[in-house]
């Protein structure tokens, strides 16, 4: 399946996860994840919609599925029916990992995959990984 980013829904009732290389995030109910019949359970799987690429997926404490979007350097929040920006920034070169703090902060990795030597020839072998936090927003 190809699975990059993966979040699980507050209750835990319900999984979400989305392949690097497509647009498609998709859902399933976790208790079909135990059954005995696979193809079953794959008949299960519900196309949330079409997003941006992304490679990390978080669910928030207040139920918000943020996506991080390394096309255009910014970290989006899915509204049920599409991803919106919330923070881009030339700092979040290929944003990637969400976690979210106590206070409701965000912080994502920025791994700068676009930059290291696999496709810059001159580029060092390592790149100093940069984690940034978004601020929450006091007003929604």
């Amino acid at each position: 399946m190809a699975a990059d980013g993966i979040a699980l829904s507050r209750d835990g009732k319900k999984l979400y996860w989305q392949p690097l290389t497509s647009r498609t995030l998709y859902s399933i109910e976790t208790a079909m994840l135990m059954s005995d019949d696979p193809e079953e359970a794959g008949k299960k799987v519900v196309k949330v919609g079409t997003s941006n690429l992304a490679g990390g997926l978080l669910m928030s404490r207040e139920g918000r599925l943020f996506l991080t979007s390394p096309e255009d350097n910014s970290v989006k929040v899915w509204d049920g029916s599409r991803s919106r920006t919330v923070v881009q920034d030339p700092q979040l070169r290929w944003p990637d990992t969400l976690a979210e703090a106590e206070d409701g902060s965000i912080y994502v990795t920025a791994s700068r995959i676009q930059d290291m030597s696999w496709f810059k020839a001159d580029a060092p072998h390592a790149l100093p990984t940069k984690l940034l936090r978004m601020v929450r927003d006091r007003a929604g």
